[in-house]
């Protein structure tokens, strides 16, 4: 495609999408897909509203590959560094984060705080000799 067939709407796009593609193809980071995976993320973002563009994707990317993903903390606060604006936007954030990248502390919080709930409504043998599973 020439260069005169593209719009000077679309240059900026198809740049940042040509840098994402190089940093797509980084063997440092579990063989790019640390970059595909952070693209996913920042349109989860988008969509719960906090303005994440192409170059904020590519400074996430950045900013992973310099501290790496040995350290859960590091990394939340890299991509903290680069998708969160304004105050506000940090819940948002936190809860995305925690979701998207699938916390297990979070998640055996959660299935600890609903399991007391669980069987609690279970109640207690019936008639027909069922017994409530234990807890």
């Amino acid at each position: 495609m020439s260069e005169k067939a593209i719009p000077d709407e679309a240059r900026p796009a198809l740049n940042a999408k040509a840098r994402l593609d190089k940093l797509d193809n980084v063997e440092d980071v579990d063989a790019g897909k640390i970059a595909t995976n952070i693209m996913h993320f920042a349109r989860v973002l988008r969509s719960a509203g906090l303005p994440v563009g192409p170059g904020k994707v590519i400074e996430g990317i950045k900013a992973v590959e310099t501290i790496g993903i040995d350290n859960r903390e590091d990394f939340y606060w890299a991509l903290h560094a680069v998708f969160v604006n304004r105050r506000d936007q940090r819940e948002i954030f936190d809860q995305a984060f925690h979701i998207f990248w699938r916390n297990p502390k979070l998640l055996e919080r959660m299935a600890s705080l609903v399991l007391p709930f669980l069987c609690r409504s279970r109640g207690p043998a019936t008639s027909r000799g069922d017994e409530p599973t234990p807890c």
